[in-house]
């Protein structure tokens, strides 16, 4: 069994418990999907910790899409930019798979029965995790959950057996993770328990100081899963649609798309057409490459589609990664993106292509002007979540007393 290093002269130890993968990782398991959005939201928060005197291991199911092989891995440990990493096995099996995290995890978690002062971070309400938190429960350590979105309520109301499963996560969640929650919105206050409760979006730490908007065209950015949950249709509408009214403004425009997406053939198609503006497609990219992609970029585009639950409970953590670069953020009108970023921003109204294409041609007509809106938001948002900020209020919300309530 792998067993944790912890030092001894820390006062506050963490256990970060999730499904955040590293690049070498993710290639040696042959994994093919995975978020690295996610990973990138975990692993800030474990450095932000741990650059406050909390000692921080991240113990991950480490797992992703499987892709039908016999192949299976082991627990490891690694370190990640600094931050210990502890990995259930995987298989590419599907049934096996879900057996090997759900005893990797317990057994990862049983790893760590002699320390003292242990709290323990669940993020997000993945299934898996109930018998590692019960043996957490039983050795005394605090329990919180980083609720991320509000997709056991959606379901409550679909089949009566989806309905069944769901009422029986959020009831084992609500249960036992009562030292209080980490909130990736303030809509998802009214699904839970405690009343120890941050609403944390993640934080940003050197920001990027070139000029926006200087450059022969103007570079703009869609990152992340790539589907029509997250507004990608929108934006391949919007680009067609330039295209075949040949809008003479719209050239100026240059798109770069990256990640992973189900509408692989349709990005394919755009990017190879010779067509006026260029579309870009990356496909999923390493860290350093997609970083330096996001740098050279002038406008970050969040379009997830307007109404809906799942709309109103989930934060685009790309928000920040964009605003951290520099970028002037175009953004429908979702959860809390107007109220934190606000007239450093540009928040759509509407999910259809007439009102992303009119704003595109204000841009294009405006450019000094949104580079003065671009600086604004990195400011309201360093201003926000800068790591001095969140790490004094992470560090409340952990380690204080707890305010939980009974039942």
């Amino acid at each position: 069994m792998l067993s944790p290093e912890i030092n001894k002269t820390y006062n506050r130890s963490l256990i970060l418990v999730c499904n955040g993968i590293d690049e070498d990782t993710l290639a040696e398991r042959k994994i093919i999907s995975d978020s690295p959005a996610a990973t990138r939201k975990v692993l800030g928060l474990a450095k932000v910790l741990s650059g406050n005197g909390v000692q921080v291991t991240v113990v991950s199911m480490g797992r992703g899409k499987t892709n039908g092989s016999m192949s299976t891995y082991s627990s490891k440990a690694v370190t990640v930019e600094g931050i210990n990493f502890l990995y259930a096995p995987f298989s590419h099996l599907p049934l096996w798979s879900q057996f090997l995290t759900v005893i990797g995890l317990f057994k990862l978690i049983l790893s760590f029965r002699k320390r003292k002062r242990i709290s323990v971070l669940f993020y997000n309400r993945f299934p898996a995790y109930i018998p590692s938190m019960y043996v957490s429960k039983f050795f005394g350590f605090k329990l919180f959950l980083d609720l991320e979105d509000g997709y056991y309520e959606s379901i409550k109301k679909e089949t009566s057996i989806k309905k069944f499963y769901a009422q029986i996560v959020t009831h084992e969640f609500n249960r036992l993770c009562k030292d209080g929650t980490l909130l990736a919105c303030r809509n998802l206050k009214r699904f839970i328990h405690t009343n120890n409760n941050l609403v944390y979006y993640g934080k940003i730490n050197n920001i990027e100081t070139r000029l926006k908007f200087t450059g022969d065209k103007i570079k703009i950015l869609m990152s992340g899963t790539l589907c029509e949950e997250t507004g990608l249709n929108l934006l391949l509408d919007a680009v067609k649609f330039m295209r075949v009214n040949k809008l003479e403004w719209a050239s100026k425009f240059e798109f770069h798309v990256t990640g992973n997406s189900s509408e692989k053939n349709d990005l394919v198609a755009l990017h190879n057409e010779k067509s006026s503006p260029s579309l870009h497609f990356h496909g999923r990219l390493s860290h350093e490459k997609y970083k330096s992609i996001l740098r050279s970029c002038d406008v970050g585009l969040s379009l997830k589609p307007i109404g809906g639950l799942q709309a109103q409970t989930t934060f685009p953590s790309k928000i920040l990664e964009y605003g951290e670069a520099g970028l002037l953020v175009i953004s429908t009108d979702i959860s809390d993106v107007k109220m934190l970023v606000g007239e450093g921003s540009v928040i759509l109204q509407e999910n259809n292509v007439a009102c992303l294409v009119d704003q595109f041609k204000i841009i294009a007509n405006n450019q000094n002007e949104y580079r003065k809106v671009a600086i604004r938001g990195q400011n309201i948002l360093f201003g926000a979540c800068s790591e001095d900020i969140v790490s004094i209020d992470l560090i409340k919300f952990l380690f204080k007393r707890s305010t939980a309530k009974n039942g």
